[in-house]
């Protein structure tokens, strides 16, 4: 039963986010190095609220876009474009005139959207950077006609002894084995 949920941990974390700051806005004051301030909800609260409501609809009803709603929350938080706190931690990236804010908040639900997606979100990643079958024959092919140029000048008795000795690699054979028939 807590298998078919465990996936709803991120969101589940953005509630409680989001209710503590519901809880702050009624209390009207926030305390920050012991220092009370006046505060009030902002556009960021406000678009976090539907944004939370669509992501837990999109859990139980629409699972198929589920992870969009995800990595959707991810990049709106970790940019500071909604915010389910009622106060920003984040920390700066980069040099003096080119920095990037990101979020704690978003990186903690990013560790908790990998963590109960892990190997969905590791296949993907595998998927995306694996070569097509094309592009992977290709680069064969490549490799094959460098074995070929650095064949060329051995005699058919030494290419002969490449391919019965099947100890190179396989494109120096299917190398050996090319020029060998274009001799023939």
């Amino acid at each position: 039963m807590i298998q078919r949920y465990i996936k709803l941990v991120p969101v589940i974390f953005l509630a409680i986010c989001s209710f503590i700051t519901v809880v702050t806005a009624i209390q009207g004051n926030i305390i920050l190095d012991s220092e009370s301030y006046d505060f009030a909800p902002t556009a960021k609260h406000y678009c976090s609220f539907p944004i939370l409501a669509l992501a837990t609809l999109s859990f139980f009803r629409f699972r198929g876009f589920y992870k969009y709603m995800l990595a959707a929350i991810l990049l709106l938080t970790l940019f500071n474009i909604i915010s389910f706190t009622p106060t920003q931690h984040s920390f700066n990236i980069g040099y003096e005139d080119s920095q990037i804010r990101l979020n704690l908040v978003a990186l903690a639900f990013g560790l908790l959207v990998y963590l109960t997606n892990t190997d969905q979100i590791n296949s993907a990643v595998l998927a995306a950077l694996k070569p097509s079958e094309g592009k992977a024959r290709q680069q064969e092919l490549i490799v094959i006609e460098e074995f070929k140029y650095r064949f060329a000048r051995k005699t058919s008795e030494e290419l002969t002894r490449i391919i019965s000795a099947n100890a190179l690699v396989p494109a120096a054979i299917a190398a050996a084995r090319h020029l060998l028939k274009d001799r023939q």
